[in-house]
């Protein structure tokens, strides 16, 4: 298959997504429901997914997105290398071997260390399966190399505006790449249908009218470390008004098994979200999406 249709395969497939996204949320709510939700109720497992985010900044200000929604881009914050290489040794005693990525709502390609921190995930949690998102803004063919050479296991490039589209696409042209490991993503599509959740109610532009009742995977599956710390509920949680805890006086496991988390997950077992500032607000359907999957 060619380089040209192989891309207009993956620009295809990226477009029925879109098209089906509600029937999908719906498969993937009844799945988490039947198949998940009962057994992660009796025994909550620890986290499959764990993202990092390692600096507190994007290039980009996408409307769907925290950045998109603040006066200034704030002062950079870089997750201190203790506490980074703390959290991956904590991994290292559990032998880790779920998703990680060092990335949460920021770009993580503002970080001068990512590469150096990719290939530390790489020696210490070989078994892990290292994924990352970046809009391309600060990649090159050669930290795309690096990267993949590394430890990074798979990178989603995703553009967000036609300048992004273009640049994006002009890299992938310069280079030859797995499609399995290098996915790229049209956005832009996707702003154009406006499809997009309101992240707990805090993006007032995509605020829908009904909120589901219904439980939610993520506080049973992924755990969000900002680069100060601070343990949230879920990517949602952009201003941290369901503040988990801080890993500079906690570690992973006191966090995740904690009061709150667990005072949390029993109030959305019940489908009760009345009382929780974010998940109150949140319009997602509470079973599948990005993390479902670990792979």
């Amino acid at each position: 298959m060619s380089k040209k249709l192989k891309q207009l395969v993956q620009k295809t497939k990226h477009t029925l997504v879109y098209k089906f996204e509600p029937l999908i949320d719906i498969y993937q709510k009844y799945n988490f429901y039947f198949f998940r939700f009962n057994k992660y109720r009796k025994n909550t497992p620890f986290p499959k997914h764990i993202n990092i985010e390692t600096t507190n900044i994007c290039t980009n200000r996408c409307p769907f997105c925290y950045y998109g929604n603040i006066e200034k881009m704030p002062k950079l914050r870089l997750m201190t290398k203790e506490m980074f290489y703390r959290i991956i040794d904590e991994l290292a005693e559990i032998n880790f071997d779920g998703r990680i990525s060092l990335f949460e709502i920021n770009e993580p390609l503002t970080d001068p260390r990512i590469v150096d921190f990719v290939a530390h995930v790489k020696k210490k949690l070989p078994n892990a399966h290292q994924m990352m998102v970046t809009n391309g803004d600060l990649l090159s063919v050669e930290k795309l190399e690096k990267l993949f050479e590394n430890g990074i296991d798979k990178l989603d490039l995703n553009s967000y505006n036609k300048k992004n589209l273009s640049r994006n696409l002009k890299l992938l042209k310069s280079v030859k790449y797995n499609p399995k490991k290098l996915c790229h993503y049209d956005k832009t599509q996707r702003f154009a249908s406006g499809h997009w959740i309101s992240r707990g109610g805090n993006i007032d532009k995509y605020v829908r009218r009904k909120v589901p009742k219904d439980a939610c995977e993520f506080v049973y599956a992924q755990m969000v470390i900002k680069s100060n710390g601070d343990v949230v509920t879920c990517a949602a949680d952009m201003w941290r008004k369901q503040l988990m805890g801080n890993l500079k006086n906690k570690s992973l496991k006191d966090v995740w098994f904690g009061e709150k988390f667990s005072a949390l997950r029993q109030q959305l077992a019940k489908k009760n979200r009345t009382k929780l500032p974010v998940c109150s607000q949140c319009d997602y359907s509470g079973g599948g999406g990005f993390y479902s999957h670990t792979n």
